[in-house]
């Protein structure tokens, strides 16, 4: 499996979009859906309640999605909204207009700190905030939040990223303004700052959600690959039983 860059994977985003082809709000309700699949939703009741913290961008708009589609079956759902921007994206809007349809979701608006509700200890918080397209460290509001966060005892699941994350490079990041989290679901393929000593344990344990990006059509070079368990089993051979380090 190639991993990818973030600006690579928003080239294979949009050529996704133009050629299979499919909107990007379609698109991101895919990804949504698959979001959905992670272990952890497999027994939502193990949890009290399910808190979403979304920004106004597209991680956000994933967030919403997700809060949108549990609350078929779920009521007890809160979403924060952080405004840390007085414009959210075209995707975070029309996923914020369909989620105030539904009156079983509780939706609270944060543009300060000190409005930032009380999280129950045993809720599950989903870390919708920013995905790959940061590029710098975070500050004000965002970064109050993530230092808060990161005080919690909750279990955390990132979607994509761990907000505060860099895809590629780190190095002029600030690390003390990125989400601690306990499960990653991060889209297409593992990044970069997933798998560094550095940087990985941001992540916790991470899984890849496959939203159906046309890399082979695309093929995107890449100058590395995260080997998983099937191409070591397509090159394994079993070893003759009295086999020894001279033998080979």
């Amino acid at each position: 499996m190639k991993i990818l860059s973030a600006e690579q994977i928003r080239e294979l985003d949009r050529f996704t979009i133009e050629n299979e082809p499919i909107s990007s709000f379609d698109l991101m309700e895919r990804a949504a859906n698959r979001c959905l699949e992670c272990v952890l939703f497999e027994d939502p009741e193990s949890f009290g309640r399910t808190v979403y913290i979304c920004g106004k961008g597209n991680n956000g708009g994933d967030g919403l999605a997700m809060a949108r589609i549990q609350s078929e079956e779920d009521s007890s759902i809160t979403v924060i909204v952080l405004e840390h921007t007085e414009q959210g994206t075209a995707e975070f809007s029309r996923n914020l207009y369909l989620l105030e349809d539904e009156d079983r979701v509780e939706v609270v608006w944060v543009k300060h700190m000190h409005e930032f509700p009380s999280i129950p200890s045993n809720a599950l918080i989903v870390d919708a905030i920013l995905g790959t397209g940061l590029s710098r460290p975070l500050d004000g509001l965002l970064a109050e939040v993530v230092r808060h966060l990161n005080t919690l005892d909750n279990v955390i699941l990132s979607v994509d990223m761990p907000t505060g994350l860099f895809a590629d490079d780190n190095s002029g990041n600030n690390m003390d303004t990125i989400v601690r989290a306990t499960f990653t679901s991060t889209f297409h393929c593992p990044k970069l700052s997933l798998l560094l000593p550095d940087t990985g344990s941001f992540a916790g344990l991470f899984e890849v959600a496959d939203i159906g990006l046309m890399e082979k059509e695309m093929n995107p070079p890449s100058l590395f690959e995260y080997v998983l368990a099937d191409h070591i089993k397509a090159s394994y051979r079993m070893r003759p039983k009295f086999a020894h380090k001279g033998t080979f």
